[in-house]
């Protein structure tokens, strides 16, 4: 079902949670405000360059001012962004807006189990191995059955009132598992704040969506730092295989082939390509696995990776609301759009730095080099 979202007529100041707009930092909260409230058939995407010091940040202020009843997902590469944000919105809280907000942490930071993961309760209920393995004491105290305990209740009640770090959030959970904790008040909270596996690993995007009760068509994405999407995709979706590791397959599942030269010589590529080519689906399968993958050998092994982003990127902006991209380094926006997109897509808002000149420190390394054969030498490492 499409929504059609209105025109919001509440004001930035109603949310906006500083006295005073810093230079270019209205025209920047308007122009989110503007791409989130238009209709949302259109699935609006806006790309901000921004440089550090515009107040970036403060775009979740417009988020919340016109998002009507949608849910806001914004996407963090680190940890550490986390608390900008909620130091953000507890700013927002205090100018009397209630806005609930929750988050997820990866679980080597608040697995409360010494032992290995493997032990976690939670991680064998998202993957659907919960008759797997031991019993974790903390998800078994945040559990009645297929409801949540009191003790979790109360816990995850704390987070959404009280707006506490991560680090913090793990200390209050004492005898509950803080994922469960997290998961119960990102299912009532207007905004969860994610990393950039939940939201860019297919795969487990949907695991975590379905587990939060998120639905992408009811969904504003706000992505920071999102000059590194690209790199993120490719990280995902790429693997990486030792020389040992190849030769071990190799032996296991190809008879008598000890190299991938003899492999190769052994497949007729011709008639692999032929063969998929008398399918159009194959044909466009294969067309896709070309164009956006690329097989690197290097001293260590075989790496195979995804070099293209804009297939998984324009799917995702596609099934969402409206999408805001900000970053400090988003230049030049149209190489990023069409990196991104494969063409036109976004709608793109580039600030000037609010500095003077005079106050600004510019370094230049003369020796830095792009080329690839020179990368790995010394002097230019």
């Amino acid at each position: 079902m499409t929504c059609v979202v209105l025109w919001c007529d509440m004001r930035l100041e109603d949310w906006f949670p500083y006295e005073h707009f810093r230079p270019y930092q209205r025209e920047m909260l308007e122009a989110v405000k503007d791409a989130i409230s238009t209709s949302s058939i259109t699935r609006p995407v806006l790309m901000i360059n921004a440089p550090t010091g515009v107040g970036k940040t403060s775009c979740i202020s417009a988020v919340l001012c016109g998002r009507g009843t949608r849910k806001v997902v914004v996407v963090l590469r680190t940890v550490s962004q986390i608390e900008v944000y909620l130091r953000e919105i507890r700013r927002i809280r205090e100018k009397g807006r209630d806005v609930k907000v929750s988050y997820l942490v990866g679980r080597e930071k608040m697995c409360k189990l010494d032992k290995s993961y493997s032990a976690c309760e939670y991680l064998r209920v998202l993957y659907g191995k919960e008759h797997e393995g031991e019993t974790c004491p903390y998800y078994t105290a945040s559990r009645r059955g297929r409801r949540p305990s009191e003790d979790a209740l109360l816990d995850a009640l704390k987070l959404i009132r009280d707006i506490p770090s991560p680090d913090r959030l793990k200390e209050m959970c004492s005898r509950t598992c803080p994922y469960e904790v997290m998961r119960i008040a990102s299912r009532d909270a207007d905004v969860i704040l994610l990393n950039y596996n939940h939201v860019f690993d297919e795969e487990l995007r949907e695991i975590v969506f379905e587990w939060l009760d998120i639905d992408l068509r009811e969904t504003i994405l706000v992505v920071d730092e999102a000059h590194n999407i690209g790199n993120a995709i490719s990280s995902i979706n790429s693997v990486h295989f030792s020389h040992e590791e190849t030769r071990e397959w190799m032996s296991e599942n190809i008879m008598g082939i000890t190299s991938s030269d003899e492999l190769l010589k052994r497949v007729d590529i011709d008639k692999v390509v032929e063969k998929a080519e008398s399918d159009e689906r194959k044909k466009k399968k294969l067309l896709r696995l070309l164009h956006s993958h690329s097989i690197v050998s290097t001293e260590s092994g075989v790496w195979v990776g995804e070099i293209d982003p804009s297939p998984q990127l324009t799917k995702l902006v596609d099934s969402v609301s409206a999408t805001i991209m900000l970053s400090g380094t988003f230049y030049p926006l149209d190489a990023y759009e069409l990196y991104y997109f494969g063409g036109k897509r976004a709608d793109k808002l580039s600030l000037p730095n609010p500095f003077p000149k005079e106050n600004r420190l510019v370094l230049v390394s003369k020796n830095a080099t792009t080329h690839s054969s020179k990368r790995r030498k010394r002097q230019n490492i």
